[in-house]
């Protein structure tokens, strides 16, 4: 089960979930004509969550309560995914933190509206 600040987003998919936690590395030529290289590998993990447009679609009430939670840009919130909890934060520094888009575009989406679309979060 996925959730987030307890807004079920099981149909979405975190799909930079194997390259989230990789060591920053960076190259300094030395005279000689070598390299050394300088690793750090941080406890901060970018999360990105997607839903296609053809699955994983997201009802009007979770629309909004996740409309609400990113329009907090010092709210903390918790990611549960796999079992396992993060504490994160909608990553606003990377526009947009949130994007969803209607699955069928209409003037009033009523309680069936339903979409889709991308979660940035980043953990804290």
């Amino acid at each position: 089960m996925i959730t987030l600040n307890g807004i079920t987003l099981d149909g979405m998919i975190w799909i930079n979930e194997f390259s989230a936690d990789s060591p920053a590395v960076a190259a300094v030529p030395c005279a000689d004509g070598t390299s050394v290289l300088f690793s750090q590998k941080t406890d901060v993990i970018d999360i990105d969550l997607e839903s296609p447009e053809d699955a994983g679609w997201l009802s009007l009430d979770e629309a909004l309560r996740l409309r609400e939670a990113a329009s907090n840009t010092e709210g903390v919130y918790v990611f549960s995914y796999r079992g396992k909890e993060y504490r994160v934060r909608f990553r606003h520094e990377d526009p947009p933190a949130l994007k969803l888009t209607p699955v069928s575009p209409s003037s009033g989406y009523g309680q069936t509206g339903s979409f889709y679309g991308r979660i940035r979060l980043k953990t804290v």
